[in-house]
C-alpha cells in the first residue's frame, strides 16, 4: 500500500484510487506526486463528492502528515470508509512532477545565485555553471534543493520535450576532458570544483599536476555531476628525470 513514510523511491497507488494534495497552490504548483490533485482542506467535503464514491481509495498528503491525518478521519467519518493519509511530502523521495531546471526555480522563488547558493550551502559559480549548462546538479545538490524546496530538477540542456537542443548537441561534441580543462570551463576555482565532486583541494591540483590520477570513484562522480569522461583524458604528467652522463654511457 502506497505510504511516504516508507521513504521509498517509488509510491505504489491503485488504479481506481484518488490521491489529492492538501498544501497550498504554490507549492503543488512547484512539485507535487504525478497524479495528485490539489483540494484545499477547506473545500475538501464539498469536492470529494465530485471525484470519489465512499468505497473509492482515497489517498491524502501534506507537509508533514498531520493535517493529511486529520482530513482522512473527516472523510471517513462521513462514510468514505477507504481514505488515509499517506504521510507528508518532506519524506517522499520519488518522482515529482513539473521538473524545473536551477534557473527556473531560483526565478520562480525570486531569488539571486547568491542567495539560491547560501541557502542549499554552495557557492555562486556553481549555481551559475548549473544554469549555463556546464555543470549538471548532482545527486546531492539535488537532494539539497528538494529538501529545501520540495522541488525536482532537471537539466537545461532539454527543452520541454526532453529533447536535447542543437547548442547542447554541439557542446557535447567533447566528451572527453582533462580535469584541469573541464575546471575552467566550469569557471570553477580548485577548491569549488572539489566540493562538487567530494574530493579535497590538495586531489584537484595533484590530479591537474599529473602527481597521481583520479581512481573509479572520482571520475564516475564527475561523469555524474558534469556529464563529462575524464578517464581517457591525457592529464598531464610529472617530467621524468634526465639520465645522467654515467647512464648515457654506461
Amino acid at each position: 500500500m502506497a505510504d511516504i513514510q516508507q521513504r521509498n523511491e517509488t509510491l505504489s497507488i491503485p488504479e481506481n484510487a484518488v490521491l489529492i494534495d492538501l498544501r497550498d497552490e504554490a507549492d503543488y504548483a512547484a512539485g507535487h506526486i504525478p497524479g495528485a490533485q490539489l483540494i484545499s482542506a477547506g473545500s475538501l467535503r464539498e469536492e470529494i463528492r465530485r471525484i470519489a464514491r465512499f468505497n473509492t481509495p482515497i489517498l491524502l498528503y501534506c507537509y508533514n502528515g498531520k493535517k493529511s491525518e486529520q482530513a482522512a478521519e473527516l472523510l471517513r467519518s462521513r462514510g468514505y470508509t477507504n481514505a488515509r493519509s499517506i504521510g507528508g511530502i518532506e519524506v517522499y523521495q520519488g518522482r515529482l512532477e513539473p521538473e524545473l531546471t536551477v534557473r527556473e526555480l531560483r526565478e520562480k522563488k525570486g531569488l539571486s545565485q547568491s542567495a539560491l547558493a547560501r541557502m542549499i550551502g554552495i557557492r555562486q559559480p556553481t549555481v551559475a555553471a548549473y544554469e549555463s549548462g556546464k555543470a549538471n546538479p548532482g545527486r546531492e545538490s539535488c537532494g539539497l534543493i528538494r529538501r529545501y524546496f520540495f522541488v525536482a530538477i532537471r537539466s537545461p540542456e532539454k527543452d520541454r520535450c526532453g529533447q536535447e537542443t542543437e547548442t547542447v548537441r554541439r557542446k557535447r561534441l567533447k566528451q572527453t576532458m582533462s580535469i584541469r580543462e573541464l575546471r575552467k570551463a566550469c569557471g570553477l576555482t580548485q577548491a569549488e570544483f572539489a566540493r562538487s565532486i567530494g574530493v579535497c583541494t590538495g586531489s584537484i591540483a595533484a590530479y591537474e599536476s599529473g602527481k597521481t590520477r583520479p581512481g573509479t570513484r572520482v571520475t564516475d562522480r564527475i561523469r555524474e555531476v558534469y556529464r563529462v569522461d575524464i578517464s581517457g583524458a591525457a592529464q598531464e604528467k610529472p617530467k621524468k628525470p634526465g639520465r645522467t652522463g654515467r647512464e648515457k654511457h654506461g
